[in-house]
């Protein structure tokens, strides 16, 4: 297991791969996006703030791996996205991140999506659950929480999946000393 995104960097840039990916990575102090192929690889690290993506690559050039049935669909998967997040100034809720997985496109004559088709919806019918991580910086193996949508996002509840990293009562007792020093000098 990797303690960290650039462990996990590290990990990934060291293997082999085959086919096309998209990777997000996060831990308390960063994120990331691998974009991969078997030939390239793109690394953007994330120090403050969010990031997105829909199924195509943004700064890898080879274009294998994109399919042009669904361009468009991934095109306007991406601009509601960029729409939302720019609407949020990239200050989001856990919340907000379970309204941008149930979106639907709406047709410019107002129709609304259906799931079997490749529309431009986020919540589609490729879309087989969802995910929103939550990350405690101050305790990130204790209060972390994995919120899950075990069905399509738009008619599924997010259930809380919560991380619990055991550590040892030493290690526990040491923490709870700095954090009680630091309040003292405060």
């Amino acid at each position: 297991n990797c303690r960290n995104v650039d462990e996990a960097i590290e990990y990934i840039s060291n293997g082999l791969h085959f086919g096309g990916s998209i990777i997000f990575l996060a831990d308390k102090d960063k994120g990331a996006i691998i974009e991969l192929t078997g030939w390239q690889k793109h690394i953007e690290i994330i120090e403050n703030g969010a990031q997105f993506r829909s199924n195509h690559f943004l700064n890898l050039t080879d274009k294998t791996y994109e399919s042009p049935p669904h361009s468009v669909s991934s095109s306007r998967r991406f601009y509601a996205a960029k729409e939302f997040f720019e609407e949020k100034s990239y200050n989001l809720s856990v919340l907000d991140c379970h309204e941008l997985s149930r979106h639907h496109y709406y047709s410019e004559e107002g129709v609304l999506s259906e799931h079997d088709s490749a529309d431009g919806s986020i919540c589609n019918h490729h879309t087989l659950f969802g995910v929103t991580f939550q990350i405690d910086k101050n305790y990130p193996g204790e209060l972390s929480v994995m919120w899950t949508a075990l069905s399509f996002p738009c008619s599924s509840i997010y259930v809380p999946l919560h991380a619990v990293q055991r550590r040892s009562k030493k290690l526990a007792k040491q923490e709870m000393r700095g954090e009680q020093q630091w309040k003292l000098r405060q």
